[in-house]
C-alpha cells in the first residue's frame, strides 16, 4: 500500500516536471517581437537606424529615411537614445557583438554640438527621441543558447530581466 502511494507521487511528480520543462521550452521559442522583414520605405515617419560599436563603445547612425549608409562611411558622431530606450529592455547579448543587431529607431533627432576648449574641438552627437523601435532582418547575438532559436524574433530570453535570472542560478555574465 505504502509503495503504491509512493508510486503515485512519483508519477504526478515527474508529470509536473516534464509539463514545466514543456511549457518553459515553449516561451522560448515563442515570439515576443518580429523583427522587420525589410528596410522601411515610403513612410511618412521619421526613423534612424542605429548599430552599437563595440570599439568606441557607442551607437552609431549608420542609416535613416534615405537608406543605409556602408560601414565604412559612416559618420563617427555617438547617438544618444532619449525616450523609449530598448537598451533598458532588451539582453546586451543581442548588440555587443561582431556581427551587427541594427535597430530601427521612430522619432526625430537632433545634433548637439559641445565646444571643448581643453581640446580645441568641437564634438557632436545626435540626440534620438525614440517613440518606438524596431529590429532590422534578424537578430545576431553572441549567446550560444541564443543561437539555437530564430533570428527572425525575440523571445522571452532576450530580455533583461532574463539576464537577472541568469546571473541568479548560472553565474551569467553581460
Amino acid at each position: 500500500m505504502r509503495v503504491n502511494k509512493l508510486f503515485r507521487t512519483f508519477k504526478l511528480t515527474m508529470f509536473i516536471t516534464v509539463i514545466s520543462v514543456f511549457i518553459l521550452f515553449v516561451t522560448f521559442i515563442f515570439p515576443v517581437k518580429f523583427c522587420m522583414k525589410s528596410y522601411p520605405k515610403n513612410t511618412d515617419e521619421e526613423f534612424y537606424v542605429i548599430r552599437y560599436d563595440g570599439m568606441k563603445n557607442w551607437w552609431i547612425l549608420t542609416g535613416d529615411a534615405e537608406g543605409l549608409d556602408d560601414w565604412n562611411t559612416i559618420s563617427e558622431i555617438p547617438v544618444e537614445i532619449k525616450g523609449e530606450d530598448f537598451t533598458k529592455i532588451i539582453s546586451s547579448d543581442l548588440y555587443l557583438r561582431d556581427v551587427p543587431t541594427y535597430f530601427i529607431l521612430w522619432g526625430k533627432a537632433e545634433i548637439e554640438t559641445e565646444y571643448d576648449a581643453e581640446y580645441d574641438i568641437t564634438l557632436k552627437q545626435y540626440i534620438v527621441n525614440c517613440t518606438d523601435w524596431d529590429i532590422l532582418e534578424k537578430i545576431a547575438s553572441r549567446n550560444k543558447f541564443r543561437m539555437n532559436f530564430s533570428d527572425k524574433y525575440l523571445n522571452i530570453y532576450d530580455y533583461k530581466w532574463f539576464d537577472d535570472f541568469r546571473k541568479l542560478f548560472w553565474e551569467y555574465e553581460e
